[in-house]
């Protein structure tokens, strides 16, 4: 099924629209397909070929056409497009839990940060610290949320992965510089053995 690659990709256009400073509403439009489409049973492919698509919670017109041309040709040319003149690897680093999509733009813009290393040495340099917002406690759940992403590159045991995601979930809801921390992924997690909690900055 290519439900899940299809999610993936709209979680990632909605990260990358909000690093580039776009309209919330396109923003939340990406994430809500998403969990829609992780929703659902039923093959995404076998659902466009019925006409189906716009029954599903979260997607219109344009939102459907896109499913079907990755179902057709295997890519998203308006994915491509929001991409552009972004590094792969910066994007990438929109999966590290505390580390939002606005945070990667200002260390981005202010030290130049474009990949794993770069940002492993912005944080461990006294240049982060003064950064409007950035607090030795924000720099701190950033570690955190390194050390799990770092995890979740290798296979590991559910009852291992999800204690660490939630034990980190609580400490970013507990962390002021954190506007909001979302669990919602946790009862698919535990099934699908894997985890995610995603914040917004």
């Amino acid at each position: 099924m290519v439900n899940e690659e299809i999610a993936r990709i709209f979680e990632r256009m909605a990260r990358v629209i909000a690093f580039k400073g776009g309209e919330r509403f396109r923003i939340m439009a990406y994430e809500r397909a998403a969990v829609s489409i992780r929703d659902i049973e039923e093959d995404l492919a076998i659902v466009a070929k019925q006409g189906k698509l716009e029954d599903i919670p979260g997607i219109g017109k344009d939102l459907s056409e896109m499913i079907e041309e990755y179902v057709r040709t295997g890519k998203m040319k308006r994915y491509e497009q929001e991409c552009r003149g972004i590094p792969p690897e910066l994007i990438d680093l929109m999966n590290i839990p505390g580390l939002g999509p606005k945070t990667l733009a200002l260390l981005h813009k202010e030290l130049h940060v474009n990949n794993f290393e770069g940002l492993k040495r912005c944080l461990d340099g006294e240049a982060t610290s003064k950064l409007k917002g950035f607090g030795q406690k924000k720099i701190d759940v950033i570690k955190r949320g390194i050390d799990l992403w770092l995890s979740s590159q290798q296979r590991m045991l559910l009852g291992v992965a999800l204690p660490l995601a939630e034990n980190l979930l609580t400490q970013m809801r507990a962390n002021k510089l954190v506007d909001r921390a979302d669990g919602m992924r946790f009862c698919a997690a535990r099934q699908q053995s894997s985890t995610a909690c995603v914040a917004r900055d």
